[in-house]
C-alpha cells in the first residue's frame, strides 16, 4: 500500500513539473473567437485542438510543452477542447491541460467553430495551429517537428 502511494505521489509530482503557467479555467471558443485569437493573443502561440477521447493529444500537448521550455524562448500555448463543455472538471484536473496557459472549450455549433479557424478542417485531432509574432498561420494535423516550434520561437 506504501508503494503505491509512493508510485501515486511520484506521478503527481512528476506531471507537476511540466506546469509552467496552469490556466485558471475555461474559457469559450465560439466560431467569433479565431479572429480574436489572431488579433488579441500573445505571440508567438501554438493552440492545439483537442478532444476528451483524444488517444494521442495528451502526448502532443506534453511533447509540445516540453520543446517550449527546451526552446528558452517564450512561447505560449492554448488547448481548445471540441467536447470540453461536458468536462469542465476534467479541463482543469487533467496533467495536459495544466501545462497550457489557456484552456478553451468549444461553445455552439462545431462545424461552424471548425469553419471559422481552417475551412479545410475536417475536425480531425489533435489540429495545431502555429501562429507566428507576423505572418501566415501554420496549421498541422498531428504533432508539429521540433524544428518547426523552434522555428516559431525565433520571432
Amino acid at each position: 500500500m506504501l508503494r503505491k502511494l509512493a508510485r501515486f505521489f511520484f506521478l503527481i509530482v512528476f506531471s507537476m513539473g511540466y506546469v509552467h503557467s496552469a490556466p485558471k479555467g475555461v474559457e469559450y471558443f465560439q466560431s467569433t473567437t479565431w479572429t480574436k485569437f489572431q488579433s488579441e493573443l500573445p505571440k508567438p502561440h501554438i493552440v492545439v485542438f483537442s478532444t476528451t477521447d483524444c488517444g494521442h493529444c495528451p502526448d502532443v500537448v506534453l511533447e509540445i510543452s516540453k520543446a517550449i521550455k527546451a526552446g528558452g524562448k517564450k512561447v505560449y500555448l492554448s488547448v481548445v477542447v471540441m467536447d470540453g463543455l461536458s468536462h469542465l472538471d476534467y479541463l482543469l484536473s487533467a496533467p495536459h491541460y495544466l501545462v497550457a496557459d489557456k484552456v478553451f472549450a468549444f461553445d455552439g455549433q462545431a462545424n461552424a467553430i471548425r469553419h471559422a479557424v481552417n475551412p479545410s478542417w475536417r475536425g480531425l485531432t489533435p489540429y495545431v495551429a502555429l501562429i507566428p509574432s507576423r505572418g501566415e498561420v501554420d496549421f498541422i494535423l498531428g504533432n508539429p517537428s521540433k524544428n518547426k516550434i523552434l522555428n516559431l520561437q525565433k520571432y
